[in-house]
C-alpha cells in the first residue's frame, strides 16, 4: 500500500484544475465556436427574411399597379356606358328625325297625288273637248 503525501496531493489538485482550465477553454472555444455557427445560420436565414419581405413588396407594388389599371379599366368602362347613353339619345332622335322625315315625305306624296290626280282631270278634260271638236268636224262636217 502507498501512502499520500502532500505533495502527491497538490500534484493531483494541479492536474486536476490544469484538467479544469483545459477544459474550460475547451468549453469556451466549443461556445464561441457554437456561437459562431449559430450567428451564420441566423445571419442566412435573416437574409432568407429579407429575400422573402422583398418579394412581398414586390407583389404588394404589383397588386398596386394592378389595383390601379381596374380603376382605370371601371373608369373607362364608366365613360363607355355614359357614350352608349348618349349614343342611345342620339339614336331615338335620329328615329324621330326618321319619322318626321317619313310623314313630309308622306305629306309630299299626297300632295304629288293630288297635283296628279288635278293635272290629269284638266288634262282629260281638254283632250276630251278635243276629241269631241274633232270628232265633230270630222263626223259631222258644215255644209
Amino acid at each position: 500500500m502507498t501512502t499520500l503525501t502532500e505533495s502527491d496531493l497538490k500534484q493531483f489538485l494541479d492536474q486536476i484544475n490544469q484538467n479544469i482550465v483545459g477544459f474550460r477553454q475547451e468549453i469556451k472555444q466549443d461556445m464561441a465556436d457554437f456561437r459562431k455557427e449559430v450567428n451564420q445560420k441566423f445571419e442566412k436565414v435573416d437574409k432568407q427574411f429579407e429575400k422573402q419581405d422583398e418579394r412581398l413588396r414586390k407583389i404588394e407594388i404589383e397588386i398596386a399597379t394592378v389595383k390601379g389599371e381596374i380603376t382605370g379599366i371601371r373608369g373607362e368602362i364608366t365613360g363607355v356606358k355614359g357614350e352608349m347613353t348618349g349614343i342611345r339619345g342620339e339614336i331615338t332622335a335620329l328615329g324621330k328625325r326618321v319619322d318626321d322625315l317619313n310623314n313630309r315625305a308622306d305629306d309630299l306624296n299626297n300632295r304629288f297625288n293630288i297635283m296628279t290626280v288635278g293635272f290629269l282631270s284638266i288634262v282629260g278634260v281638254l283632250v276630251t273637248g278635243i276629241l269631241g271638236i274633232i270628232g265633230k268636224v270630222t263626223f259631222f262636217p258644215n255644209p
